[in-house]
């Protein structure tokens, strides 16, 4: 278990900080690293190069082309095409990489997701708070270069004040393929005036039939007192009635694609320095209306900015804000003078806090999170709840949309899930789009859950980072600050419902968490979709990612960005798995196989055991794959144990890291998004809390609304199954046959269900009254289900199954070569998705949990037979992960000192031997899975009494992947009982004075997983 702190701890020190990696932040960057100073740049986004791609705006004259390669020196570098108007057409992906590639190459320390909400002046330089999914962190400098859009470090300073033109016009872009160029250069685009005042056609980089159209959104009157979130929940109505006057009215349009749209409006900078001077600066800075003194960017001693938000009229701080060449030679004369002034500086200010403004509201229901769980409760939370919705992203809908993985796996995929399905096929039909087996337009989807929440009078912010949360001394969740485009909100409200989908809300509210799998931290993969094309994004597989880490959460986004280079990524990070939140009940893999029904059931949820990552299951490495169940899911599994005031809907509810796979397909998480909506409604009209709420009037409730069969309502559940007779266990084992595999029950279509008892199921959560009759069936020399027996007895730890289950190894033991896995798993990509294993794999596995050891024998012929090779690794039917970490479990189940030689010649294979990552990142994702392998070699190793597993364990410690670190940390800690923090150094200086180590097997519950 993991408690949180809410404080800010320290990250890094460094010497200058720049706060925004747009092109202005980069130059500036640069220049200072060239200078020799040490540098790290934050950005609270997931790419660098905000003015090009933020808002949609992927297109260089030729003079910023030539300044981009001259500065940056990419004369060599392909990032762009030609087209017909004159213009580069700018590749996305490729210029992102190229930003990224550049400032790793002058050593700038890169963190992505990192949303300044402060800064305090101190003697020796300056103080950055940040706030993310991470929590809070803060970093020190020397000195700052505020080089953000909206004048993040400006906007907290006394001298800032927010202004704007009299009368601004906001821009946003759509983007289109397959459009019929040849009509469209017969008949020219007339667009109504109602519909947009003004709007200029660019070219993709894709060709003719690729464009994107930026348009003007109306004037805004006073842009001092519109809030920047409204403008952001009003613009995409304004893009979406143009590309639909396009598609109904424009022939060139009639087959077209509507590939995306802004995640951000263009606007003038709304926030500027007032007063700023310094005698010193003679330097001036040449813009598009004319030169400006270098004085006008310098804010006070340690503060220099970057952009528009400088002490600047605002026909110039608007010239400025959209210039690409006056902002890199802005972002590189500022850089090369702060890093001239760092070693010089002296603070003369007194110490002091600076924070960004400040706002209060109270609402009845507060949603965190507008994703696949958070919009459908916002929207039905507000039939009868005042509610209002934050968002971190720009647009509703989460991984279905914004994060690219735009179809339904499994699922229910009727109750409100079935309603956003039906609102997206409106959007789709106005498109052109048939309808298809679950699959959506991005674009779609996102303004149906849009027009749905605004329907409902759903109040919505996006692009709002969580900060802080409020907590009564009853332990009670009654409010959150977030920070939003315009400043700090403090929220005070009666519910909250935490949709951010990592537990973000209940984390800071001190519940505790579990980070993937209990005993290694292993997680499903995260994905952070390649677009290969333009509107078209591409599930993916691939690695592991510590949101709890925002140098982690960085380095997954560096990797990403590197597998499948095309058109451009996802600008969000979609992990399948991360923090389970943990309530009164915590579902596992051993309920749903069983079945098991809920007293407060408040839905019932429809997959197969959809495991993309390592499973810890004991079914799994029998070989039971899961078949497609419908899995009811308690209240108590939605309530944080301990905290009250909030409901945790999304993946991050109770579960653990083996239960989760199969309640966590997006038409379920949308259906129970609605439940906890509908039981925050009933919360406020009967003035009760989450933790007080009675469970049967909820499940009245959702029965009248359709989310739940009436027959729960009165259901009687025991609380625990009713003991097996003597006549039943005999009627089980019976069941088990060898002819049927266990894995087969998984070979299920889409739309099957299965509802009867597995056999093995049954045998297996008995209990150990059960064990004679099995070893009775063992005995029978001919009987039909003599492994599966034998599995079974592994399963209770009797050692008679061992020589049938040697006999059984030593049949699949036939020449030089591990077998491969020949059965066809369905839905299994990379090794260890889906716990695909050769048969062999299986039935080494059943052996470890014997603890015999007569199993020692087996473990060199297994090592010797493996011949693993990255070319066999990556092949998805060699079993290569799968046989070494089962002969690593039958090497911890018995601890020996005996284990030792055939684990040492296993970390002695070049492919499982020092794998370590100390760099910012790393593309090939198998690399993580083979490191993932060395370090479950050195824990075994250690289990053994070896102390070369304790040095592996060590050297992890330092590897930029969180996810080894926490493992690695974890089983030193277990193995050793010593509580020393992930030190690296701690570490090795007392592993020095170590001379040896006991043994200390490995042990866990069966089925608690």
């Amino acid at each position: 278990m993991q408690k949180p702190s809410n404080v800010a701890q320290h990250l890094l020190t460094t010497e200058v900080l720049v706060v925004g990696g747009g092109f202005a932040g980069v130059a500036a960057a640069i220049a200072a690293a060239k200078a020799g100073r040490q540098v790290c740049l934050v950005e609270s986004r997931a790419y660098l190069g905000w003015e090009l791609f933020a808002t949609l705006r992927p297109w260089l004259t030729a003079a910023e082309h030539e300044k981009l390669n001259e500065l940056f020196n990419w004369t060599d570098k392909t990032y762009t095409s030609d087209s017909t108007s004159g213009e580069q057409a700018v590749i996305p992906d490729a210029c992102k990489l190229l930003l990224e590639d550049v400032l790793l190459a002058h050593g700038v320390k890169l963190l992505y997701y990192a949303h300044v909400i402060g800064w305090e002046q101190e003697e020796a330089g300056c103080r950055v708070e940040i706030a993310g999914k991470f929590g809070r962190r803060y970093i020190c400098a020397k000195a700052l270069i505020d080089a953000t859009q909206d004048g993040r470090l400006v906007r907290c300073l006394p001298t800032s004040a927010r202004r704007s033109l009299a009368e601004a016009t906001p821009y946003r872009t759509i983007e289109f393929t397959r459009v019929d160029a040849q009509r469209l250069q017969e008949l020219p685009m007339r667009i109504p005036e109602d519909i947009t005042s003004d709007f200029i056609v660019h070219q993709g980089h894709e060709g003719s039939g690729h464009l994107l159209i930026e348009h003007a959104l109306p004037a805004v009157a006073d842009l001092l007192s519109e809030r920047v979130g409204d403008l952001d929940v009003r613009a995409p109505f304004f893009s979406m009635t143009l590309a639909r006057w396009l598609f109904e009215h424009h022939p060139a349009f009639a087959k077209a694609t509507l590939a995306t749209s802004s995640y951000e409006l263009t606007l003038p900078p709304l926030w500027r320095l007032t007063g700023s001077n310094n005698a010193n600066l003679a330097e001036k800075c040449l813009t598009p209306v004319g030169e400006v003194p270098l004085a006008a960017f310098y804010a006070q001693e340690g503060l220099w900015v970057a952009s528009g938000c400088a002490d600047l009229a605002d026909d110039t701080a608007q010239a400025i804000a959209t210039d690409l060449i006056t902002l890199l030679q802005l972002g590189t004369a500022i850089g090369q003078r702060c890093a001239q002034s760092c070693g010089e500086l002296q603070i003369t200010r007194p110490v002091a806090t600076y924070e960004p403004p400040i706002f209060h509201r109270a609402v009845e229901t507060l949603v965190i999170g507008g994703g696949t769980s958070g919009a459908s409760a916002a929207i039905t939370a507000a039939e009868t709840s005042d509610t209002l919705l934050v968002e971190m992203n720009s647009g509703l809908g989460g991984t279905g949309t914004i994060g690219g993985v735009n179809s339904y796996w499994y699922g229910q995929r009727d109750k409100f899930s079935g309603e956003v399905s039906r609102l997206v096929a409106d959007e789709h039909a106005w498109m052109g789009i048939r309808d298809s087996a679950g699959r959506w337009n991005v674009e779609a989807k996102m303004f149906a859950l849009l027009k749905a929440a605004c329907r409902a009078n759903v109040d919505i912010i996006f692009r709002s980072m969580l900060v802080n949360v409020c907590v009564n001394e009853a332990g009670a969740v009654t409010g959150v600050v977030v920070l939003t485009p315009d400043g700090l909100l403090h929220i005070d409200t009666k519910v909250t419902i935490d949709a951010t989908g990592d537990g973000d809300v209940a984390v800071l509210a001190g519940a505790d968490y579990v980070y993937g799998a209990k005993r290694d931290a292993a997680t499903m993969w995260y994905s952070m979709a390649p677009v290969t094309r333009p509107g078209l994004p591409r599930n993916n597989w691939t690695s592991s990612i510590d949101m709890d880490d925002v140098e982690d959460i960085t380095r997954a986004v560096l990797s990403a960005r590197r597998r499948w280079v095309g058109h451009d990524h996802s600008p969000y990070i979609a992990p399948r798995e991360t923090r389970h939140i943990q309530g009164e009940v915590c579902l596992t893999l051993t309920d749903q196989l069983r079945m098991r029904q809920w007293s407060d059931v408040v839905y019932v949820a429809f997959s197969n055991h959809d495991i993309k990552g390592q499973s810890g299951s004991d079914w799994i490495r029998l070989g039971l794959i899961p078949p497609n169940l419908e899995i009811e899911i308690p209240y108590r599994a939605i309530v944080p144990a301990g905290i009250d005031g909030v409901y945790v809907v999304g993946k991050a509810f109770s579960a653990t890291h083996d239960g989760l796979p199969a309640i966590r397909m997006q038409a379920d998480l949308e259906n129970l998004g609605c439940v906890a909506g509908i039981a925050a409604r009933l919360c406020v009209a009967e003035g009760v809390t989450p933790q007080t709420l009675p469970v049967d009037t909820l499940q009245q409730r959702l029965t009248q609304s359709g989310m739940l069969a009436e027959s729960v309502c009165g259901r009687s559940v025991p609380d625990s199954a009713p003991e097996l007779t003597e006549a039943d266990m005999r009627h089980w084992v019976s069941q088990l046959n060898d002819a049927v595999h266990l894995y087969a029950y998984s070979d299920m279509e889409f739309d099957e269900v299965r509802r009867d008892p597995i056999p093995l199921v049954e045998v297996c959560t008995a209990g150990p009254a059960i064990v004679p009759i099995l070893e009775e069936e063992l005995r029978q020399s001919h009987s039909p289900r003599r492994i599966t027996v034998a599995k079974a007895l592994a399963w209770y730890g009797s050692k008679a199954a061992t020589p049938v289950l040697l006999a059984e190894i030593a049949r699949h033991l036939q020449g030089d070569e591990l077998p491969m896995r020949d059965a066809n798993i369905r839905h299994t990509q990379a090794s260890p998705d889906q716990g695909a294993m050769p048969e062999l794999a299986y039935l080494l596995h059943a052996l470890a949990m014997t603890r015999d050891e007569r199993a020692l024998d087996i473990l060199l012929p297994v090592v010797e037979c493996l011949h693993p090779t990255a070319e066999r690794f990556r092949d998805n039917k060699s079993g290569v992960f799968h046989y070494v970490d089962a002969v690593c479990e039958i090497a911890e189940a018995i601890a020996s000192p005996q284990c030792v030689p055939a684990l040492e010649q296993l970390h002695d294979e070049a492919l499982f031997h020092d794998k370590m990552l100390y760099g910012p990142l790393q593309a090939d994702y198998f690399e993580e899975r083979i490191a993932y392998v060395e370090v479950t070699i050195g824990r075994a190793l250690a289990r053994c009494g070896a102390k070369r597993g304790l040095q592996i364990l060590v050297n992890y410690l330092r590897d930029t992947r969180r996810s080894l670190v926490r493992y690695a940390y974890h089983e030193l800690k277990d193995i050793t009982g010593k509580s020393y923090p992930p030190d690296a150094a701690r570490w090795q200086a007392w592993l020095t004075e170590v001379d040896e180590i006991a043994p200390k097997p490995w042990y866990q519950e069966k089925g608690q997983t």
